[in-house]
This record gives C-alpha cells, sequence and structure tokens, in this order.
C-alpha cells in the first residue's frame, strides 16, 4: 500500500468515525434534549401567561389558556421541534458539525454572553495552561526517568522508577490535590488553594503572570506527581527489551555513544506505542480534568462540563463531546500518520 493510499483511508476512517459517533451521541442525548428544550419553553410562556394575569390583562382563563398553547406551539415551530425526530437530529449534526452549537440554556461566559462557543472559548485556554504544562512536563520526565531506568536494569534508579509508578497509579489527582492544599495552602500559607488569579484589577503583565503561575503550582503538581510515575514505568518497560536486541548490542560494541543509542536507535525502535500514549494525552489536554479543576476551582473546561452536567444544559454537553470526539480522532489520525514514518511496516500492512 502505497502512502497516499494510506492516507486516504485514514482520513475517511476519520470522517466515519466522527459522524458516527456524534449520531450515537445525539441520538443517547436527544430525548433529554428534547424534553429540556419543551419545559424551557413552557417555563418562559407560564412567565408572560402569569405577567398577563397580574396585570389584569387576562380576564378570561378560557382566552389565557388558548394564548398560552398558541404561544407554546409557535415557540416550538420557531425552534423546530414540531418537525419528527430524525429530521430534528439532521439538523442538530448539521449545525454542530458546523460548530454551530447554539446558544446554552443556563451557562453564561463572564461578560454575560450565552452562546456556547463563546463559553467554550473562554475556557479553553485555562484548561490548555494548567493539563498542557502537566503533559509536557510529566512526558519529558517519563520519557528520560523510564529511558535510563530500562538501560540500567535492577539499578537503583530502575527500582526507584518501579516503586514510584507503582506507587503514584494508586493515588488520585484530587487526593493529592486536597493533600496539597491542606499542607501549602491552609497550613503553611504560602500558596494560594483555589481560583486562577486573586488581583483581576492589575494590568502589570508581570504581576499578573506571578499571579496565575502562584495558583497553577498546586493543580500542576497534582497531576504530575499521580501521572510521571506511571509514564515512566511504561517507558521503562517498553524499551527494557528494546536494548537487550541484538543490533543494540551491536551498536555499543562498535562504540556508538550511549546518549545517540538511546535516543536514536532505542527509542526509535519503540516510538509507536509511546506515540499513541502521546497523542491520546495531547488529545485529553483540551477535556479537562474535572475533579481537580472542581477541586481547585480552576475555571476551566473541566469545571465546564461539571456545571452543564449538573444543570443539564444539554447545547454544552453535546459541543463538549463533539470536540472532544474531534481531539480523539484527530490524535489517532496523527499517532497512524507518523507509525507510518517510523514504521513502514505500517503502510505494507
Amino acid at each position: 500500500m502505497g502512502l497516499y493510499s494510506y492516507l486516504a483511508i485514514r482520513t475517511i476512517n476519520v470522517f466515519l468515525v466522527l459522524v458516527i459517533t456524534l449520531a450515537l451521541t445525539i441520538g443517547l442525548f436527544f430525548n433529554a434534549f428534547y424534553d429540556i428544550r419543551v419545559q424551557s419553553i413552557r417555563y418562559e410562556v407560564n412567565s408572560i401567561i402569569s405577567d398577563l394575569y397580574r396585570r389584569g390583562v387576562c380576564q378570561s382563563s378560557d382566552v389565557c389558556e388558548k394564548l398560552r398553547q398558541d404561544l407554546i406551539a409557535q415557540r416550538m415551530h420557531a425552534e423546530g421541534l414540531d418537525k419528527p425526530w430524525y429530521e430534528q437530529i439532521w439538523v442538530m449534526m448539521r449545525d454542530i458539525l458546523s460548530f454551530d452549537f447554539g446558544r446554552a440554556l443556563h451557562l453564561k461566559a463572564e461578560n454575560g454572553d450565552n452562546l456556547v462557543s463563546v463559553i467554550i472559548a473562554e475556557r479553553i485556554p485555562r484548561t490548555v495552561m494548567l493539563l498542557g504544562t502537566a503533559v509536557l512536563i510529566t512526558t519529558i520526565l517519563g520519557l528520560i526517568l523510564g529511558l535510563y531506568s530500562a538501560n540500567r536494569p535492577q539499578s537503583i534508579l530502575d527500582k526507584t522508577v518501579i516503586v514510584a509508578g507503582l506507587t503514584s497509579n494508586a493515588f488520585a489527582a484530587w487526593w493529592i490535590g486536597l493533600l496539597l492544599q491542606f499542607i501549602f495552602a491552609y497550613n503553611l500559607k504560602l500558596l494560594p488553594a483555589l481560583g486562577i488569579v486573586d488581583n483581576y484589577a492589575t494590568t502589570n503583565p508581570f504581576d499578573r503572570f506571578i499571579d496565575v503561575l502562584r495558583h497553577l503550582i498546586l493543580p500542576l503538581t497534582s497531576l504530575v506527581v499521580v501521572s510521571f510515575g506511571g509514564w515512566a514505568l511504561v517507558v521503562r518497560n517498553l524499551l527494557i527489551s528494546t536494548l537487550a536486541e541484538d543490533y543494540i548490542t551491536a551498536a555499543r560494541a562498535k562504540g556508538v555513544p550511549e546518549r545517540r543509542l538511546l535516543f536514536g536507535h532505542a527509542l526509535k525502535s519503540a516510538a509507536p506505542p509511546i506515540i499513541t500514549i502521546i497523542a491520546l494525552s495531547v488529545a485529553g489536554v483540551f477535556g479537562g480534568a474535572i475533579i481537580t479543576e472542581t477541586v481547585f476551582q480552576w475555571n476551566g473546561l473541566g469545571v465546564l462540563i461539571f456545571e452543564a452536567i449538573s444543570q443539564l444544559d444539554m447545547p454544552i454537553i453535546l459541543a463538549f463531546f463533539y470536540i472532544s470526539t474531534i481531539l480523539i480522532v484527530l490524535a489517532n489520525y496523527v499517532a497512524d500518520l507518523l507509525y507510518g514514518i517510523f514504521d513502514p511496516r505500517v503502510k505494507a500492512g
């Protein structure tokens, strides 16, 4: 199979997976979404009718009831809720595929706008700042520790990496976060426990940077602590057999520098599974860490989806799942492409 055929098949697969996943997601949430929108319309119309009663405009209950039903029918027609279910699903899929997420039912952005795209765009940089930094630090630490640990099996470093990997995986990030808050925020009072910034009024970029950095340290540390050991252990297990291969022994006998041997030969051979983990980690950056963000009140996508689920704000929930699906599918797509670069046998297969 040639490179262009390989790319074409992978691209078609990405589109099909995206469409099918979106259709299934909308199908699962359709009844809830429909009921919530109908209830919202009824609530708004009831508020209008109640106001007319208070002002004495409605003298006859029959007339007011007729007006109530007419207003409900008009609103439902305007929003397309009187169409068959399959037409409604198609319209929702068309809008979401074009990133037209509509307006949130309950939540709003800080500027008061209830457009879903505005609300999500406001939260993305905060989540990327937290999780992107955590993924970067975790990946670097995991690769370096795992690589050198695999190169020195049964050494003190290797045993330390094994213990750290098994131990850190046993903890939850939110529990580590609460522990860090208790020690460094409430007892030692060295770092803030909650939020992103304290001084919203400052216009000095350096002061704002330091303020955000101080708030970032605790949630970032909690995420790195529970992740880097497992990362290092995975890399170590992948590379320990690779470093025992004959071609590594031959390269070492030829006098190939150790750094080049590790990063140029061994790491490249074990690249495919590592690429998959990195790609999915990067995709997860935009998904938010729901519990960790909530514990630290880090107002990102994790907190947003928690609030949306709590209030059944379906437009935000659908938008979040759609964006998450795109990122995961694209991450797998990029991983497939990199497989073809690092391992030509993938294209041939």
